[in-house]
C-alpha cells in the first residue's frame, strides 16, 4: 500500500497521503477498523493484476449521504494508462449500486486528466464545484432495481 499512497507522483493528485511506512501502517489500521463499523460507511478493496495477483492499488467508495457515494481509485504510476483505473472504477460503481447507491460522485484536481477521463468513460457528467481547481463528476443510477445496465458483466 505504501507503494501508491506514499508515492509523491500519486499523491500530487490528492490532498492527503503518507510519507513514511509507519504512517502508512497507521492509515491501513484505521481503514481496517472503519471497515468493521456498523453501519459500514466505507468499502475500499485491493486492486490486483489478473496475471499474478500482485496488489497495485486500491479502489472503493464512501457513503456521503443516504443514496450517495463518492468513489476513489489509486494505482501505482507504472499501472497508469492500461485501463485498470477504469476497470476498477466500473466495478466499484457496480458494487455501490448493488448496495443501494443512486448517485455516484467523484472528484479530482483539474490537472488530473487521467482521472477525469475515467469518470467520463464511466458515464459521469461534470457538476459544479466551489473550488475552481477541483473537478466534480456524478452519475445517477436507478439503484439496484435490476433496470440498470451494469458497467461490468456478472460472472
Amino acid at each position: 500500500m505504501h507503494r501508491w499512497i506514499g508515492n509523491a507522483e500519486v499523491m500530487r493528485h490528492l490532498t492527503w497521503g503518507t510519507e513514511s511506512l509507519s504512517e502508512t501502517g497507521t492509515y491501513l489500521a484505521s481503514l481496517i477498523a472503519r471497515q468493521r463499523l456498523h453501519p459500514r460507511k466505507e468499502y475500499f478493496l485491493a486492486v490486483e493484476t489478473s496475471v499474478d495477483s500482485v496488489v497495485i492499488g486500491d479502489a472503493g467508495f464512501t457513503w456521503i449521504s443516504p443514496g450517495t457515494v463518492e468513489i476513489g481509485y489509486f494505482l501505482e504510476p507504472d499501472q497508469w494508462g492500461k485501463g485498470l483505473g477504469l476497470e476498477a472504477a466500473r466495478l466499484i460503481i457496480d458494487l455501490a449500486t448493488d448496495l443501494g447507491a443512486v448517485t455516484i460522485a467523484a472528484t479530482c484536481f483539474k490537472d488530473n486528466w487521467r482521472s477525469e477521463r475515467v469518470m467520463q468513460a464511466c458515464g459521469m457528467t461534470r457538476q459544479p464545484h466551489p473550488d475552481p481547481n477541483v473537478l466534480k463528476y456524478a452519475l445517477s443510477t436507478p439503484g439496484n432495481t435490476g433496470s440498470r445496465k451494469r458497467l461490468t458483466p456478472l460472472p
